[in-house]
């Protein structure tokens, strides 16, 4: 009942008169389970501000005997205290393993991932001796994502890879698709396309049996991204025009608005500023208190970078910090972390950028997010070169092309590419400059791309003045 995507509102009413029901009769484990199915069906259905009321009401029903609890602590301590933890005690092992798992999904919504990951290992000990194996393999699921939210990429995609085993072995096609679809996201982070298109086709395989159309939109978009990056935007384009046909069956979903966040990022790069403004600007409007915080963490992301093209530096701090400052995981921060250096850059505070690039550019490495890697070496070379150290400048921009066409990601080297050309420029290497902006503007013709071209085009023009 409670994973129907398009039936919200009705599985909610149902679970609400389910808790009246149980707690007239004093059934302690089947209040839990009822109240537990209502925070899923909370999170499912975008009401991201019921969950946490429910769950710490139920906490501290499962735990009368011991005292109130103090009007001033939030609900995210509560959640993340003992007196949750021993809220299990006497439950099922799997109303136990939906508890911890609650717990763990309401704590990461709140940004306590390193309490949503306690709580979520919690999980997998009851999961242990729990019955449903479904409710195993969810406990898997929501531990490989919390894995990934805190950036440890590595570890995220081998507990997919068993997620995702355990989903095909009892036949869960719908955990099966959620791990497979974030198995892919994972991949496009580290560059492994070949890897990521795989997990993406069996995802949309998957959620098309299950009849599931939030999943198959959520495939779609995913597709959709690993077509953007490895350059294959007509093919990104197909994907998401069958994600829009599914929007009028998503309802409430807080999938409806990735197919929206996705052409609005793609007409951007093709340079169709106003239509992709509009979309993202609608992506935001509505996400509003319902959708995924991820979702409008990647529209600030895709609007603060036409910013910074457009010389609005100022506009684009203000977007990445406002949105930093409520984003809802590392992983969230690092999404944005590499533009904000950019900007201060651009405000002329160097030092202060050359503080925040660095790290990103570590933790690219450790994690081996070369997709991120690639992006982040442009930026620290453009704060190189404004510290005058052209060296370490082009070292950086040979690597960020290196790593881009391995991937491969085009986009990046395009943008590598129109740096290394102002490099040139600065050192009088005037040929030098002139085949790397060509260079660029080939990349561009192939992609359609047009977000960066007029930039490389006015330069190209401006070069062939001095000659």
């Amino acid at each position: 009942m409670f994973d129907v995507a398009t039936r919200y509102e009705e599985a909610i009413a149902t679970g609400e008169r389910a808790v009246r029901l149980y707690q007239e009769l004093g059934d302690r484990e089947g209040v839990a389970a009822a109240t537990l199915g209502l925070v899923r069906a909370s999170f499912a259905g975008g009401r991201f501000e019921d969950g946490p009321r429910r769950l710490a009401d139920l906490i501290v029903y499962l735990t009368t005997d011991e005292p109130p609890e103090p009007p001033e602590r939030s609900f995210a301590d509560l959640l993340a205290s003992a007196r949750a933890e021993r809220a299990a005690v006497g439950l099922s092992p799997d109303t136990a393993t939906f508890l911890c798992t609650a717990r763990g999904v309401t704590l990461a919504v709140e940004g306590r991932l390193d309490d949503a990951l306690a709580a979520h290992e919690h999980a997998l000990a009851h999961a242990q001796r729990a019955s449903d194996t479904q409710l195993i393999c969810q406990a898997h699921m929501l531990h490989s994502e919390t894995l990934r939210s805190l950036g440890r990429v590595e570890a995220a995609l081998n507990a997919y890879q068993r997620t995702a085993q355990l989903a095909r072995e009892v036949g869960d096609l719908w955990m099966l698709t959620s791990t497979l679809i974030n198995a892919a996201m994972a991949y496009g982070m580290q560059g492994e396309m070949a890897q990521a298109e795989r997990s993406c086709n069996e995802a949309l395989a998957a959620a098309e049996q299950a009849d599931a159309p939030n999943y198959v939109a959520g495939a779609l978009w995913t597709m959709a991204e690993v077509a953007f990056i490895s350059g294959e935007w007509s093919r990104a384009h197909a994907h998401l025009d069958r994600a829009h046909g599914l929007v009028a069956a998503l309802g409430s979903s807080p999938f409806a608005l990735l197919p929206l966040l996705g052409s609005g990022h793609l007409w951007l790069a093709e340079g169709e500023r106003e239509r992709g403004m509009g979309a993202l600007e609608e992506v935001l409007g509505r996400g509003v208190g319902g959708a995924d915080p991820y979702t409008l963490v990647l529209a600030e992301q895709a609007l603060a970078e036409l910013d910074l093209v457009g010389g609005e530096p100022a506009r684009a701090r203000t977007r990445l910090e406002t949105d930093a400052n409520l984003a809802w995981s590392p992983l969230a921060e690092v999404q944005l972390a590499w533009l904000l250096p950019w900007a201060y850059l651009e405000m002329g505070e160097v030092e202060r950028a050359a503080d925040l690039i660095a790290p990103v550019v570590a933790d690219a490495r450790a994690q081996g997010t070369r997709v991120r890697l690639a992006d982040a070496l442009r930026i620290l070379a453009l704060v190189q070169q404004r510290r005058g150290q052209e060296a370490a400048a082009a070292e950086a921009l040979d690597e960020a092309c290196a790593q881009a066409r391995s991937i491969p990601y085009p986009w990046a080297e395009v943008k590598a590419l129109s740096v290394y050309g102002q490099l040139h420029t600065a050192k009088g290497e005037l040929e030098q400059a002139r085949e790397k902006y060509q260079a660029a503007l080939a990349i561009c013709d192939w992609l359609g791309e047009g977000l960066y071209r007029p930039h490389i085009e006015r330069d190209l023009r401006r070069l062939a003045q001095k000659r």
